[in-house]
């Protein structure tokens, strides 16, 4: 799946509810690129701008490193835990 894909899938999925709260698994990530990180950037901004909330779970240490070295952790709800 490529980015455009992937945006597309999760704006649809977001969508569905009112107000969109979306849970995305970050598992089985092990590679991150610029081009994801500006579609989840601007999928929790229209998440919230509805008045929704995106998380991201289950980051591996390595994954979770790339949203804090950018600071995105500021802004993205990310946990290394699915709990």
């Amino acid at each position: 799946m490529n980015a455009e894909e992937f945006s597309h899938k999760l704006a649809t999925l977001a969508a569905q509810h009112q107000p969109p709260h979306l849970v995305i698994d970050l598992g089985n990530v092990t590679l991150l690129t610029s081009v994801i990180l500006a579609k989840l950037i601007a999928l929790n901004a229209k998440i919230r701008a509805a008045g929704g909330h995106l998380a991201l779970i289950n980051a591996a240490p390595t994954i979770y490193e790339v949203f804090h070295l950018t600071r995105l952790d500021t802004i993205l709800d990310v946990k290394t835990t699915c709990g």
